[in-house]
């Protein structure tokens, strides 16, 4: 798909490509570290939420409230193993 794009769709999504590929790196390089334990929590799409990264209106920021709600919810038992793993002494690790 990208073979066509050109110039100015390269332009377009050189952001998300850049950002994309440095998260990708980070979490390959942290998942093959030995004795390495890595979470990493991000919700994966933001549908009801606006493209526009300065979007502060209420409809927008209730939106994004009730993406983290969900996602919090959905991730329950990620985030208190996390906690567990935080709150645990280093000689217990």
């Amino acid at each position: 798909m990208a073979r066509s794009w050109g110039l100015f769709g390269w332009a377009k999504q050189i952001v998300p490509v850049m950002m994309d590929s440095v998260s990708e790196a980070v979490d390959y390089e942290l998942r093959t570290l030995p004795g390495c334990t890595y979470f990493r929590l991000q919700v994966p799409h933001l549908p009801p939420a606006s493209n526009k990264i300065d979007d502060v209106s209420r409809a927008n920021l209730e939106n994004l409230q009730l993406v983290a709600r969900k996602y919090v919810q959905e991730k329950k038992d990620d985030i208190a193993k996390i906690s567990r793993e935080l709150l645990a002494p280093p000689y217990n690790r």
